[in-house]
């Protein structure tokens, strides 16, 4: 794995750094998918010229088989590998982070959580779309949805509950089966 700045192996890297350095691992991984996009055709197209007695589908199985066993296609998996667990961590730390800062309204009926962790899980969506690798994109939405069945729910549940004692009047078991 790409060894971040710091002063020591034992301290967690920056949110900014985490984020730079995903930043450069879509470009890398974006470029990555394009080019055997590129050769897939090429390879096709040249095994087609070269050979009339075969299909179409026999020689992309053929194309495809030359490039799964590259090593850059394993080269491809590693990077794909360590970006997710590199916007896993920063997805979490950035969760960490708005629950720190997150603030209440006076009343207790609303909080700055839910709008600064969807912005966080947009941005982290959106850059393994970018990535053009579909195994990240679906990989992404997993971790996603696990954040918010498992860690945020959990957070909404205790607000909801604050809020309707304080509130009054409200049966939160109601509430609460509604969420389960």
């Amino acid at each position: 794995m790409v060894q971040l700045s710091g002063p020591s192996a034992q301290e967690k890297p920056s949110g900014k750094e985490v984020d730079a350095l995903l930043t450069e691992l879509t470009h890398v991984l974006s470029s990555m998918e394009l080019y055997f996009q590129y050769l897939r055709k090429k390879l096709l197209a040249d095994e087609l010229d070269a050979s009339q007695s075969q299909t179409v589908d026999q020689l992309g199985e053929e194309a495809t088989s030359m490039l799964t066993n590259s090593q850059t296609t394993t080269l491809e998996h590693n990077l794909v590998s360590n970006f997710l667990i590199l916007e896993n961590f920063f997805m979490k730390e950035s969760y960490s982070k708005a629950l720190a800062m997150s603030t209440t309204s006076s009343d207790g009926l609303s909080s700055s959580v839910t709008d600064d962790l969807f912005f966080i899980l947009q941005k982290c969506l959106r850059r393994s779309v970018s990535c053009v690798v579909v195994d990240c994109t679906c990989a992404m939405i997993n971790n996603v949805s696990t954040l918010l069945v498992t860690d945020f729910k959990e957070v909404i549940l205790q607000r909801f509950k604050s809020s309707f004692l304080v509130g009054g009047g409200y049966d939160f078991a109601d509430i609460q089966s509604m969420f389960q």
